[in-house]
């Protein structure tokens, strides 16, 4: 048998004839790869529990098998005898990227990275690095033991989920419950090793390939596979406690609510973060709006801001002080972390709130689900202080654009997998981001891109025409082919 090596420098001598349809992935790669990398057909019995599975069916890539490698140069060998053969493939961390344009990935090889699930704390200069693999929930309790904390995702309208992968998330920025305080994910990377489209791992740092580490703070899944990061990571904000408040309203207490929400424009401290997420339940027939605050403070001080949505006569309200760790614990059990639903999702990124534009939405949101008796799915509203992001140092920051963002919108649309609904839901959340953006208080339209739909356009994704330029430079440099980020692609040419 051929030596790894010897394998991939003779790969130039063969034809590369095969057809995604009709490669032996076994006879194809394991020649390249160590013993302990694992090769798994699409049509194995083992393929949903050995394979990592996608949260959202929804225009998702087709596979034909997966690969799980066990060392960097297995992802290397991968990604270039898959080039070679002109076999599409894709990285899975979490398994929570998507995107309309991840349908054209077809026949594809989910090069999966759950082995790459190493975690090294360095307390003494305040630094963690992690294999590509890692999620949110792996590191919580490792920190949280030591007095530290890492920012971390939010990503349902109710919680926080364990299950998004880390380095996923913070190639899109990062937004979170401590971004008032820390900024982004992303600002808090240090240094990156990432696998080209050449097949070749690079390290790419503020002074190593450092036009390479700032696409990748925003861009990052245009330019290749990222096999381990290191992060900055943090003294636990208030002693590792944070308040954490969970109430219920009916559908007539919108309005209040959208005041309320408002009223923060100018005024929410670092410290808080607001979620929001309505619903409507078709068994009853009615919507209910679920509000969760966090606060990176004392009882005493959180009181100013849920006395505003305790006078509100909510249905249910609860407040406790939670152990950072622990703020997850709802969403864990929420469809964030249920794979192969079918989630057809949008969203807008608002720099100003308008009560009015809520307020219409909710109506007509409500009037949809009545008529769409199979439809389901959560309206969610992020509101997180741009305190952190916009006090970032230049050097920390990469190419994500939308640091002022007072409010991410996101619109998870959950219901059986239905084409004629789908084309329904479209042309219902089309028009609905249309309006919003018309009073987003953003010049051009604005989203942040791990909750991106696909079809918003690189300006949307990654910001003006000169962040573009440069973008564009790099990915000519690095990835001419287009091997990476079908999902927010990055043009060759303007």
């Amino acid at each position: 048998m051929l030596s790894h090596l010897s394998f991939l420098l003779a790969l130039p001598l063969l034809a590369a004839t095969q057809s995604p349809n009709t490669v032996n992935l076994t006879e194809t790669f394991r020649p390249a790869l160590s013993d302990e990398a694992e090769i798994y057909s699409v049509n194995d019995p083992n393929w949903t529990t050995e394979t990592t599975q996608r949260w959202s069916n929804w225009d998702a890539p087709t596979y034909i098998g997966a690969i799980k490698p066990a060392t960097e140069q297995d992802v290397a060998a991968t990604v270039k005898i898959a080039s070679r053969y002109n076999i599409p493939f894709l990285a899975t961390g979490g398994g929570h990227g998507g995107s309309q344009n991840l349908a054209t990935v077809k026949n594809a090889i989910s090069i999966d990275l759950s082995n790459f699930n190493t975690i090294q704390v360095d307390a003494e200069n305040n630094t963690v690095t992690i294999g590509g693999g890692v999620t949110y929930g792996d590191l919580y309790d490792p920190l949280y033991s030591i007095g530290k904390e890492i920012h971390f995702q939010k990503f349902t309208a109710t919680g926080n989920a364990r299950c998004v992968g880390v380095v996923g998330a913070t190639i899109g920025a990062g937004v979170g419950l401590l971004q008032g305080i820390r900024g982004y994910t992303s600002d808090a990377l240090l240094q990156v090793t990432i696998v080209t489209a050449a097949g070749i791992p690079f390290n790419a740092s503020a002074t190593e390939n450092s036009d390479l580490f700032w696409a990748i703070r925003g861009a990052g899944a245009n330019f290749g596979i990222i096999t381990s990061a290191t992060y900055e990571i943090y003294d636990a904000t208030n002693g590792g406690h944070a308040q954490n408040a969970n109430l219920v309203y009916p559908a007539a207490t919108n309005g209040s609510i959208w005041d309320i929400l408002e009223s923060f424009d100018e005024t929410l401290p670092a410290e808080l973060s607001i979620t929001i997420g309505v619903s409507y339940n078709q068994t009853t027939q009615e919507a209910s709006i679920g509000v969760n605050l966090v606060y990176w403070g004392s009882q005493e001080n959180f009181a100013q801001y849920i006395n505003q949505f305790i006078a509100l006569d909510p249905i249910s309200w609860t407040n406790e002080t939670l152990p950072w760790n622990h703020l997850t614990d709802a969403a864990d059990r929420e469809a964030a972390c249920v794979t192969d639903l079918h989630v057809n999702f949008y969203s807008i990124a608002l720099n100003q709130t308008n009560s009015q534009v809520f307020y219409g939405f909710f109506t007509d949101f409500i009037t949809f689900s009545q008529e769409n008796p199979t439809y389901g799915g959560t309206f969610g509203i992020e509101r997180y202080s741009a305190e952190g992001p916009m006090s970032a140092p230049a050097e920390r920051r990469g190419v994500y654009p939308w640091r002022e963002t007072k409010i991410n919108l996101l619109f998870e649309n959950i219901y059986p997998t239905n084409e004629t609904l789908d084309t329904v839901v479209d042309g219902f959340y089309t028009q609905q981001r249309q309006h919003f953006d018309e009073l987003s208080g953003f010049p051009t339209f604005a989203t942040y891109i791990n909750y991106a739909h696909g079809d918003e356009g690189p300006n949307a994704w990654y910001g003006d025409d000169d962040n573009l330029e440069r973008l564009i430079t790099l990915k000519r440099k690095w990835d001419s082919n287009n091997l990476f980020g079908a999902a927010k692609p990055i043009p060759l040419n303007k």
